[in-house]
């Protein structure tokens, strides 16, 4: 039975991505009847007719860009905006040459503030112009604030101490296969010249590391820094670039990363987690948003005196002599050793103006320590209680806005004017939209109908907010008929959007796949999909079968160097079919196994419970099997 119907529903999804265009306009065009005598909106319906996604991006992006005066028809107007602008169909832009004209202006700003700096030292009371002098007086403030949470001192042996891999993918590592295994089992660990010395002093305090570069199966030869430079000399590949890369944003523009070489990426995750740490100490958690969103709500009512400041490319606008100016000799040093000095595009190389691009582990904290010293140094007063930063979402009393403004632009960013609110009943901050106090946060739509798995997933998603299911109420029967009643797999509670329908009332008492068992528990059908793991670094029950006998001890070291255990004696495993499972860090991105399975729990959200019979073997069912 599963392995039909998991048949059937692959068919059915190449069929649904067949006529996935056709579906989108269908979709837009019944959403806009349903809506356009509540709210004006009229010039949506040519544009439908003549199917011409550029005016619909054009007409998409004024909406964004309007004011309006009631929480709904903010909400109606931006829902249209965000079902255009954030799917992806062929149009006049071009998504990735946009991307490197975006990245190429920010790296030309940068390159105009570091002039800037370089001329200006914090120092001196460099000339007598009066603006000269008060920015002067904001830079040295922020300095001081910086070095208060950063310390004077670089705390090295703490970063040494959480150096790790992240899951992505690096130089030297790409593909499918990033997981941390391959990583820490790669014959080749690219590093820049600058962050080697640091990359051994990691080497020689973690015992993974070691066994890595170690001659010797314990790795215990040395504990010298010197010997294990000298091993990861003999083994590493020295590269002085990142390689530039794009991953979806809008159907306009990408959004623009850059691929660290693996020994400066482990390195920069111990830096990362210690400077979060530090921030944690003054009261901005990056760990949690929720902070800027609530600061975002109060800031939307009638009494609200918060604004939010959002700025334009502000991790690709973090210019290396601003950080130079303001950060600790000691810590500019170590940031400055472990990023990469050049970048690689379209295979040629250029020189960063830029101090750490997007995709290295250090931008994130970096810039918001910046943001955080700029509002400190304006007097809005008390980090966490009277403001808050994230990144580059900015949340500030009303009444320093316009001087933390002008700040900003002294430090080369750019205000990002559609998605900054000083005045009226809107903010917006850390995805969350707020208009008088009312969440407006459209629905995203930022995937085809094109599979069973994003039907389910469009149906579930659309019902998680009560604008939500008002809005789409009028196209769920058709999202619905575009699958057919044998793959129209309900469940009776929450689960994995893109497995089932969550039902809601008792939906899920007309699905011949449910079944009532008693005592509040059922059975039902779902999609069910795991992550496919690396085949090289799979254990079976024989630990001769592996292809590398010391692979499994590598495990160990996999999980320390991701922060998964600490110790070899809380390891967790699980067995099934003899086979030892792993955890992410040893599967394949972005990809997964998919099969049709039975499951079965209590705590069904229904209105109105079947009554259960017991059958003649004393087993209870129910009425409706």
């Amino acid at each position: 039975m599963g392995t039909e119907l998991l048949r059937v529903a692959r068919k059915h999804s190449k069929s649904l991505s067949t006529r996935a265009s056709v579906t989108y306009w269908s979709l837009l065009s019944q959403l806009y009847h349903a809506h356009k005598t509540t709210c004006q909106i009229s010039g949506l319906g040519p544009v439908i007719r003549s199917q011409d996604f550029d005016k619909a991006l054009d007409l998409a992006d004024s909406w964004s860009s309007q004011s309006y005066t009631t929480a709904y028809e903010h909400y109606v107007r931006n829902q249209f905006a965000y079902l255009i602008k954030k799917y992806v169909l062929p149009s006049r832009y071009n998504p990735e040459d946009n991307a490197i004209r975006k990245f190429k202006s920010a790296e030309y700003s940068c390159s105009i503030t570091n002039d800037r700096f370089r001329s200006w030292c914090l120092d001196t009371d460099y000339g007598t112009s009066p603006t000269r002098i008060k920015y002067n007086v904001l830079l040295k403030r922020m300095r001081s604030f910086i070095t208060y949470v950063l310390g004077g001192e670089l705390p090295l042996d703490s970063i040494l101490a959480n150096v790790g891999f992240g899951p992505g993918a690096s130089l030297g590592v790409s593909g499918r296969a990033t997981n941390a295994m391959r990583k820490l089992m790669a014959n080749e660990l690219t590093v820049s010249p600058r962050a080697a010395t640091y990359l051994a002093a990691a080497v020689s305090r973690n015992l993974w590391l070691r066994r890595k570069f170690s001659p010797d199966l314990d790795g215990h030869s040395s504990g010298l820094p010197d010997f294990w430079f000298k091993a990861i000399n003999q083994t590493a590949s020295y590269v002085r670039y990142n390689k530039i890369a794009f991953v979806p944003k809008t159907a306009k523009v990408l959004r623009t990363i850059a691929i660290e070489p693996s020994g400066n990426s482990l390195l920069q995750k111990g830096a990362d987690l210690v400077m979060r740490q530090r921030l944690l100490r003054v009261g901005i958690d990056l760990s949690c948003q929720k902070r800027n969103q609530e600061f975002a709500r109060l800031g939307s009512l009638s009494t609200g005196q918060i604004a939010t400041i959002d700025l334009s490319s502000a991790s690709d606008s973090v210019a290396t002599e601003v950080v130079r100016s303001l950060f600790p000799d000691a810590w500019f040093a170590f940031l400055n050793a472990i990023r990469s000095e050049t970048y690689v595009l379209n295979g040629e190389h250029h020189k960063y103006h830029k101090f750490s691009s997007m995709g290295n582990g250090t931008t994130f904290p970096i810039e918001t320590l910046i943001f955080v010293a700029a509002c400190h140094a304006v007097g809005c007063g008390v980090p966490g209680k009277d403001f808050t930063v994230y990144g580059d979402d900015i949340a500030i009393p009303v009444g320093k806005s316009r001087e933390l403004l002008r700040l900003l632009r002294i430090l080369g960013f750019r205000t990002n004017l559609d998605k900054t609110f000083v005045t009226g009943p809107f903010r917006e901050s850390c995805g969350e939209d707020w208009f008088g106090g009312v969440s407006v946060r459209p629905f995203v739509f930022d995937y085809a109908l094109d599979s069973v798995e994003n039907i389910f997933k469009f149906l579930n998603q659309t019902r998680d907010r009560t604008l939500w299911v008002d809005f789409f109420e009028p196209v769920r029967d058709f999202v619905l008929r575009l699958l057919p009643v044998k793959l129209r797999f309900y469940r009776p509670f929450k689960g994995n959007v893109e497995s089932a329908i969550t039902s809601v009332g008792d939906e899920h008492l007309s699905c011949s796949y449910v079944k009532y068992l008693g005592m509040g528990t059922y059975s039902w059908t779902e999609l069910t999909s795991k992550i496919r793991e690396d085949s090289r670094y799979v254990q079976s029950k024989d630990s001769s079968s592996l292809k590398e006998p010391d692979h499994f001890v590598f495990w160990y070291g996999v999980h320390t160097l991701t922060s998964g255990i600490n110790t070899i004696t809380t390891r967790r495993l699980s067995r099934r079919k003899g086979t030892l499972f792993r955890d992410p860090w040893f599967s394949l991105r972005n990809c997964s196994i998919t099969s049709v399975t039975k499951q079965s729990g209590s705590g069904a959200d229904s209105n109105s419970l079947p009554r259960p019979v017991l059958s003649l073997d004393g087993r209870a069912n129910s009425i409706f099997d």
